[in-house]
């Protein structure tokens, strides 16, 4: 199950998954504390990203949601 879960979150969310992004968070989390960084700025940055991620998912079905699993 952790598999397909991983697989599809690769597949769908491939920057979100990345090590990198997860740093360059840090990174900018950071930058908030110490002020460099406006957090509202931040946040509507990654959700605008994000919420085009969800929409164009290639994988979700056609009514949308989760795309079916199958066992071979």
């Amino acid at each position: 199950m952790g598999e397909i879960v991983t697989n599809r979150l690769v597949r769908s969310f491939c920057e979100l998954m990345d090590y990198k992004f997860t740093d360059n968070k840090k990174n900018l989390l950071d930058q908030i504390a110490s002020c460099k960084q406006e957090w509202k700025s931040v946040l509507d940055d990654f959700f605008i990203k994000f919420n085009k991620q969800l929409i164009t998912d290639k994988g979700a079905s056609i009514e949308g949601g989760m795309q079916p699993n199958f066992i071979w």
